[in-house]
């Protein structure tokens, strides 16, 4: 027995699967595709575990604040989100190790 049912979700939320992100853009490209805040977070951080970059993190506070701003993005006003990302890839040079962070974000 076929349901023929028609799902076509108007939002979906993920984690920040890359994979998944692409499956959902291309399965559903008339949703909006968001992702929790919490997502973002963890996905940062793995990014930091992957460029080997635990112990400067931990051990570095102004790369930790630094690192914590770009976690911080989401929760700016919309319009200001761009400008203050750019901010922060223009104050990378401080901290050279960090230019694949900013991965995560785009």
């Amino acid at each position: 027995i076929q349901m023929k049912l028609d799902f076509a979700p108007k939002i979906v939320m993920s984690d920040f699967e890359p994979a998944l992100m692409g499956v959902v853009k291309t399965e559903f490209s008339a949703a909006t595709h968001s992702s929790c805040y919490f997502h973002f977070t963890q996905a940062m951080y793995r990014n930091i575990q992957r460029l080997g970059l635990c112990t400067i993190y931990n051990h570095d506070g102004d790369v930790k604040n630094f690192c914590r701003q770009l976690m911080a993005l989401p929760l700016l006003p919309e319009p200001d989100i761009e400008d203050t990302y750019d901010e922060l890839s223009d104050g990378s040079p401080r901290f050279p190790c960090l230019n694949g962070v900013f991965m995560v974000c785009l």
